[in-house]
């Protein structure tokens, strides 16, 4: 499996997909899921990392999981050649996987070699557990998963921000 797991912004992105076979095209076709940004929508931090994405010029196709069938997501991750998670809400994003029940098709294409970029929420649902994460920044409000189980396609869990060095907005934005 090809990964890459960020705290935020895109960081080592270029290189990331430097190293991706498509990369001697022109552009690399990327889903960009966003749901985990949706409850943060109006935080400057959602279109920054939006905005440093699209500016390294491959061609984003966006996906909104929620508004989606398995189909739907199916179809798109057949004609791209990676996807990148947004950041936000890791139990939002988890929530919206599971009801659209599109974690498996995810974590499945991950597995069989579609490269994955997770940034902060998406990075966090690639481990086994959210619950750290939710620890931390509070559950989102009108989320409430019974499992925080993650996608499991790596055997740790995934506390990107435990540095500290990140402001704890998630906290004033996040109750039930």
């Amino acid at each position: 499996m090809k990964m890459l797991r960020l705290s935020r912004f895109v960081g080592a992105v270029p290189k990331f997909l430097d190293g991706m076979e498509a990369a001697a095209r022109a552009a690399t076709s990327i889903a960009y899921v966003d749901d985990a940004a949706q409850p943060l929508e109006d935080e400057p931090f959602a279109k920054r990392e939006r905005a440093q994405f699209q500016d390294l010029g491959h061609t984003l196709v966006p996906v909104t999981i929620g508004d989606v069938t398995v189909d739907d997501l199916s179809t798109v991750l057949d004609g791209v050649d990676a996807i990148y998670v947004a950041g936000g809400m890791a139990d939002h994003l988890l929530d919206v996987l599971r009801h659209t029940e599109t974690d498996a098709i995810l974590a499945d294409r991950v597995r069989a070699g579609l490269p994955y970029i997770g940034v902060s929420a998406g990075a966090i649902i690639m481990g086994t557990s959210i619950d750290p994460a939710i620890a931390l920044d509070g559950p989102t409000k009108g989320v409430s998963l019974e499992d925080y189980s993650g996608l499991g396609l790596v055997d740790a869990v995934i506390l990107p921000h435990a540095d500290g060095l990140l402001p704890p907005i998630h906290r004033r934005l996040s109750l039930r």
